[in-house]
């Protein structure tokens, strides 16, 4: 007899006798009272939500609490920032294109200024041909 029979075998007796223990086990009855218990109980968590009890809706206020606590103090801060910077002189807006007019004036800066331009000879206007040529 090889194994996996033996086991299948094995297997098939201990169904049988868990379905006779089974049958010789009379019907199992409810208490008379446990349907008015449930009922009962499923209103009172219904009505007080059954979340209350574990406590998770508390949680969630203190999740809320916590972030409006850090929204405010990045407002604060935000504010004690512009409350500095207030005293401080912006420059004006003629101030600021007078100093990008003396940035950009000096030597180094002369190659990209606007110079006119020498009427060219007609030779200048073929050289891009000449130069594809080559």
């Amino acid at each position: 007899m090889s194994r996996t029979s033996h086991n299948d075998m094995h297997a098939r007796e201990e169904a049988r006798k868990t379905m006779e223990i089974l049958e010789r086990m009379g019907g199992i009855e409810a208490h008379h009272l446990f349907r008015a218990r449930l009922n009962e109980r499923i209103e009172r968590d219904s009505a007080t939500g059954a979340l209350g009890r574990t406590g998770a809706p508390r949680a969630a206020n203190y999740r809320l609490a916590f972030m409006l606590l850090l929204i405010l103090i990045n407002l604060g801060s935000a504010l004690v920032v512009l409350i500095q910077n207030a005293g401080d002189s912006t420059p004006a807006i003629s101030e600021m294109l007078s100093s990008f007019g003396d940035d950009y004036s000096s030597s180094t800066f002369a190659y990209y200024q606007d110079q006119p331009v020498p009427d060219a000879p007609a030779e200048t206007e073929a050289a891009p041909a000449d130069l594809q040529a080559r």
